[in-house]
């Protein structure tokens, strides 16, 4: 992930590299569904500063607003709260999204992501307290289901706050 961070009057490039697992409930025939997830921050820089390794968890709420069927994709709405922290920094996060999408040849889904957000960043807490100067993400990804159950998904924002997320999971 990579964005611009406002201080006062200084702005400060972050750029974050982290890994979580996540564990998600969606009950079948339900449009609801909850999700938590736990990492870590396993390298990042604030300006010229290296961030030391820390943590992060978030807790999501979605909805199946519509469906997908043959003719219409579907839309899935969310919000998200999360948190990283690691020495002399601490952000917190909330978020809602907005996801449209559609799948093709049985298996795979495309679709395209929005996003807005804001919470505080703090560094050195009793220094700095600020925010991202983008409180937006704009993006695309695909979700391929693979047999026996397993995922594989990328997805990538370009605009606003810009990440590059890949991963993996098992359907139970």
């Amino acid at each position: 992930m990579r964005t611009t961070i406002k201080f006062g009057s200084d702005r400060l490039d972050l750029a974050e590299e982290t890994v979580a697992a996540s564990l998600g409930w969606h009950p079948e025939g339900s449009a609801f569904g909850i999700e938590g997830a736990i990492g870590a921050l396993v390298a990042g820089t604030l300006g010229d500063i290296d961030l030391d390794p820390g943590f992060v968890a978030s807790a999501t709420g979605s909805w199946l607003a519509l469906p997908e069927t043959t003719a219409r994709p579907f839309v899935l709405a969310a919000v998200t709260a999360s948190v990283l922290t690691a020495p002399h920094l601490t952000a917190v996060d909330f978020r809602a999204s907005a996801v449209v999408g559609k799948t093709v040849f049985d298996r795979l889904t495309l679709y395209a992501a929005g996003r807005v957000f804001g919470g505080p960043v703090s560094f050195d807490p009793e220094t700095a307290t600020g925010g991202d100067t983008h409180h937006y993400a704009v993006g695309a990804g695909a979700s391929l289901r693979l047999p026996k159950a397993f995922d594989v998904f990328v997805e990538g924002s370009p605009l606003g706050e810009q990440s590059l997320n890949v991963g993996a999971g098992l359907r139970f």
